[in-house]
């Protein structure tokens, strides 16, 4: 999975030294599940920042052994030609506390260890809707846009 939107990382490090100018520093590590080796491989594991008022203090409030799920993250490459270094740069603007499955047909946040499940932004302690909402149906298709007409004209 590596560092990107919906991935679990454990935190092993909090760094507050800069919370006062809202950057909290981590360590953390993201492992994949192997269906070969019916384990876990290592796929991130590094220090990152967690910038922005609402991120670092909620990572201010972490402690080593945390679980989180990440929410909204950035990955920045810099190379130095004067140095002849490439530094790479993890950046989290927010996360939410936990184990979640990023459910993207729905666009919601489900807690994987509740069955109900529970919407991200809001009061964690309310429930999910029972069911599903249906899906808006499709609206008419317009006859200046008939796929047939368009796919028969094509070259191959």
């Amino acid at each position: 999975m590596g560092f990107k939107m919906g991935a679990t990382a454990k935190v092993f490090q909090v760094d507050t030294s800069k919370a006062d100018r809202n950057i909290v520093k981590l360590k953390i590590s993201i492992s994949d599940y192997d269906k070969k080796t019916k384990g876990y491989v290592n796929s991130f594991s590094d220090y990152v920042s967690v910038i922005g008022a609402v991120g670092a203090a909620k990572a201010a409030r972490l402690k080593e052994g945390d679980v989180i799920t990440l929410t909204q993250v950035d990955f920045t490459r810099r190379y130095d030609a004067r140095t002849g270094n490439t530094y790479y740069n993890g950046i989290i603007w927010d996360f939410e506390f936990g184990r979640k499955r990023y459910n993207r047909d729905s666009i919601v946040w489900v807690d994987a260890t509740d069955s109900g499940g529970t919407y991200s932004g809001q009061n964690n302690s309310q429930p999910a809707p029972a069911q599903r909402q249906q899906a808006q149906p499709a609206p008419e298709t317009d006859p200046a846009f008939d796929d047939a007409a368009f796919d028969s004209n094509l070259p191959f």
